[in-house]
Parts: structure tokens; sequence; C-alpha cells
């Protein structure tokens, strides 16, 4: 609505349906006021244009529809002539109109812009690594009507849990992989309280380079030499992994320890190797163990778990999720040597091995090394061979002469220490001095 300049008079115009107000003057005869008629974001639903005046200065109705294909291009007709003292042209959206000296400003209200949601570039990733999504580049032309809100929602692949998804940045872990390499889908909505939109990301997820046997571990670089192999957890801020030449390796200048950081700060450490171990037989793990510290206590972890548990051992899983202990550690403060074969370990609980699986060291306990802490050092996993064993040249002697049996010539290709056992398969029955000995008489 608008006041009339030259008479006092309120006059105005409405267009059902928008937001859109249309200034109609009075005026003399001689005078009239140019409009182009249009109108800027007409709606297809408008119905029709009305405007009310007449010459003796009383209120009439005197309306004019608006048909479909004028309402949606945009383009409002002419009002009529109102009795030959006045004409009525609506005014453009957001414009002037001048009555002589006199200006009139309409009052029209813009449309609001969307914002734009921009959920980041597509990414590439290996199973069980930190992953951020980046919706940053979302923004809001207008910055308003009122500021802007994210909400991400994953649409296809394994679920994952996010953090902070209603951040511009969430965060999340790719899964463990089972049976290929796939995607996860993330969308984006963007709102600014009266518009949303939306944007899609997707995140491809990868295997983790493994190792393999022959494999070993000695820690001479200072840290892991697979180190996209290796992922590692601390259940606090408290935890720690490190590569000291302190507190004595077994072998070489370096070995991992597992503490805390802090006096009283309790921490569960983790240090996880992806192995290919598919098909795999006679293989088996080796590793040296100790306590570092009088003080450090052992809690081992159950036979079988779930995730994450505070304790201490060595465990392995196929999916990620499920976990078998393998072996006891110790709880000397001196360098213990495990071995187990892997293979026939696996079968007696009724697993599979697989080309992802996983081999978990941890340690739990609240102080800081040389007080408390658990050192690993020489991981390996290695098939073993068979030694060959050499029983020697046959022998001809008289009867009741001393004879000497000789397996010296026996061998093993990993020079692993050599047992023996001596049997007598045929002949009158003789009494050896020593049946596991490599030269009995």
């Amino acid at each position: 609505m608008f006041w009339n300049h030259l008479n006092g008079q309120l006059v105005g115009g409405l267009l059902a349906g928008l937001a859109l107000i249309l200034a109609v003057g009075c005026i003399e005869d001689d005078e009239f006021i140019d409009g182009d008629g249009s109108s800027a974001g007409a709606a297809a639903d408008a119905a029709q244009l009305c405007s009310e005046v007449d010459g003796a200065g009383d209120w009439d109705a005197d309306c004019v529809a608006i048909d479909d294909s004028r309402a949606t291009s945009g383009v409002l007709p002419d009002l009529p002539d109102l009795g030959g003292r006045s004409r009525a042209i609506p005014a453009p959206m957001d414009q002037e109109m001048s009555f002589g000296s006199e200006q009139v400003v309409e009052l029209g209200e813009k449309a609001n812009i969307p914002p734009t949601a921009d959920a980041g570039d597509d990414q590439n990733v290996i199973e069980w690594e930190d992953v951020t999504l980046d919706g940053t580049g979302s923004y809001d032309t207008d910055s308003g009507p009122g500021p802007m809100s994210y909400q991400w929602t994953q649409t296809g692949g394994t679920s994952v849990t996010l953090t902070g998804a209603t951040t511009t940045t969430p965060t999340l872990v790719a899964p463990l992989l089972l049976t290929g390499p796939e995607t996860l889908s993330f969308q984006l909505e963007v709102c600014d309280t009266e518009d949303c939109t939306t944007d899609s990301v997707a995140i491809n997820v990868n295997y983790r380079p493994t190792v393999s046997p022959d494999w070993y571990e000695g820690f001479e670089g200072a840290g892991f030499t697979d180190a996209s192999s290796w992922v590692t957890y601390a259940s606090s801020t408290y935890g720690r992994i490190q590569f000291p030449t302190s507190y004595t390796p077994y072998s070489g200048a370096r070995h991992m320890v597992m503490d805390s950081t802090t006096s009283g700060g309790y921490a569960m450490n983790e240090a996880v190797v992806f192995a290919d171990l598919d098909g795999v037989t006679n293989l088996y793990l080796d590793f040296y163990q100790k306590e570092v510290g009088s003080s450090e206590s052992l809690s081992s972890v159950p036979s079988t778990f779930t995730n994450h548990y505070n304790g201490d051992g060595v465990s392995i899983s196929v999916d990620g999720t499920n976990w078998y202990e393998v072996i006891q550690l110790s709880t000397s403060t001196g360098w213990v040597n495990h071995q187990v074969r892997l293979d026939t370990w696996a079968s007696g609980l009724g697993l599979t091995l697989t080309q992802n699986t996983l081999i978990k060291f941890q340690q739990y306990d609240n102080y800081p090394a040389a007080t408390e802490g658990r050192a690993f050092d020489n991981i390996q996993l290695f098939y073993n061979q068979a030694p060959t064993a050499d029983a020697g040249p046959d022998q001809s002697v008289d009867e009741n002469a001393l004879v000497t049996l000789d397996g010296t010539g026996s061998s093993d290709p990993d020079l692993d220490t050599l047992t023996y056992n001596w049997t007598q398969i045929v002949g009158t029955p003789v009494t050896l001095s020593n049946t596991t000995i490599a030269n009995p008489t």
C-alpha cells in the first residue's frame, strides 16, 4: 500500500499468492504513469490482480484475470483505464516510480537464495584409516535468513559411525574389508532456516597393504618397517607406543615399548599388523617379550573378546571384531621367547586364516617405563622347513663289538636346534646307550 502524494488518498494493489506490492497513483486526466508491467518472481498460481479506485474517490473493485502462461513468464498485464481520470500501472519489484517531484518506493520482499552444499571431493582411503569429510566449501550467498546448519547422512556402503555429523568436518574410520574394496556414500544437507540443498561424496575404501611370511620386524628404523601395514590405538590420551634404545632391546638398537605417559594414567595400547595368511601351512608366529619395570602387572586378555579389552596379550582376528588370544605372555622382566604354529592353532578354533588376518599386540597399565611397561622385539612370521635326518652310513661289525651310530649329518634349513630319537626296527634287540643324542652306542 502507498499514499497518493497528489490527493492524500491511500491506494494500492495486491497480487494474490505473491510477496509483491504494486503502487497505484490517482492523478489528473492529462497525466499518466509509464511502466513496463514486469514483476520478478511472479508465481504460476497467481489468480488475479485487483485495483480499487474510481473518479468520485469511493472504493470499487476492478479486477483483471491473469492467465497461467503470463504469470509463469513473470509478465503481468496493464491495469485497465479507470474512468478516464487515472491509469494504474504495476511497478517492477524493488524499483522506484516517479510522481513528478515525489517518489514512491516499492516495498516488495526479496526471495531467499538457498545455500549451496559442498560435500568435498571424493576420497580414496584404505581400511581402518581415519577419514575426515569436508563440507567447508558450502556457502550461503545472501547469508540468511538464518545461520547455516549441517547434517551428514550415510547413504551407502558398510555402516560406520560418524563423529560430528552436524559439523562441517565429521570423522569416521574406514571399515575392514571382508569381501573386497567398496565405496561408502555420504550426503551433506545444508540449510539456512528457510531453504536446504544437498551434495554427496564417495569414499572409496581399498585393502591395506599386508605383510607376508617370511616376515620380520625388529623396529630398527625407530618405528614400524612396514608402516602402512600397522594400525595403532590407545584407549586414552595417556597411551604411548615408542621405539627407544633404552630398556635393553633383545637384539639390535631398538624395540617396541608400550606404556603410559603419566603416573596414575591408565591406558590400553594396541599395535595391529595386517598379514596375508591365506592358505598357509606349517606357519609360525615368533616374538620376544618382557615386562619393563618390576611394577608392571600382567592382566591377560580373555581367550575370546570383541573389539578392545583392557589387558595384556597377543591375539588374532579375521573380521576385526572378534579376537582370539594366541598365547599367554610372561611376567618376567627378562626377555622370553614365544612361538606358536598358527595354522594348527587356528584349526583348533575352527578359524580360517585369510588374506586380511589381524595380529594384535597390546598392553594395559598406568605408569611410564621404566616403572611399568611391556616390550616386544624380533616379531616374525615364518614357514618352518622340515629338517633332514641322516643316520650315517651302513656298518659291518663283529659280534660283541661296540657300535656307535652317527646322526651328526642331520641338518635343518632354518638352522633350528635339532632333537634326535633313535629306534631299533629290525634284528635281535639291543640296548642303546641314549636314544635322544646324535651318537648313541
